[in-house]
């Protein structure tokens, strides 16, 4: 480990090692418990208090949105046996109707990823405002669909996936969001 240092002329591996150490101080001060991106981390959620029980359902509805943007690899991961025959009953074209018209998708010429979100989320070619399943650095996979029984326009963004989205992630910064009422 210590050849790989080299490369740092006139340092030595607990400077480096100092460095690293500083710097992860630095960030627990920076993410300290007063900010408020960061409040209330470390408390229990109430769940006798009906406003915490209204929002907890909104976030488990909206998990499926967020599982549906990472496409048809994630019926491998929840469902091995069910995500393979799902996968071979595409291919073979089952499910698809004579003529039907197909909506497309960007990194996903074979529209299991946009099957895999329509099963997920249950909206229709019409809800889907914009869809992009490729995934390039500083450009994450996401897409926009309109959700009719919530009255909202949901737009999920994929997480870490791949290298291209680690990069991405490591060059991430915090920012608040204001939002009105």
């Amino acid at each position: 480990m210590a050849d790989s240092f080299t490369y740092f002329r006139g340092y030595v591996p607990s400077d480096v090692a100092a460095g690293i150490a500083l710097m992860a101080m630095e960030q627990k001060a920076e993410h300290s418990v007063e900010d408020p991106l960061h409040k209330d981390l470390h408390s229990p959620l109430d769940f006798h208090s009906t406003s915490v029980c209204a929002q907890y359902n909104r976030v488990v509805y909206y998990v499926r949105y967020a599982t549906a943007a990472y496409g048809w690899k994630i019926d491998y991961h929840n469902n091995a046996l069910r995500g393979i025959a799902t996968s071979l009953g595409r291919m073979c074209g089952v499910g698809k109707k004579k003529g039907e018209t197909v909506l497309k998708a960007r990194g996903d010429p074979l529209g299991w990823n946009l099957d895999n979100l329509k099963r997920l989320t249950r909206v229709t070619d019409t809800d889907i405002v914009f869809v992009s399943f490729a995934s390039e650095v500083f450009c994450p996979a996401f897409y926009v669909v309109v959700d009719h029984s919530q009255k909202t326009v949901v737009v999920v963004i994929r997480g870490t996936f791949s290298i291209k989205d680690a990069l991405t992630d490591l060059s991430a910064q915090p920012s608040l969001l204001a939002i009105s009422e």
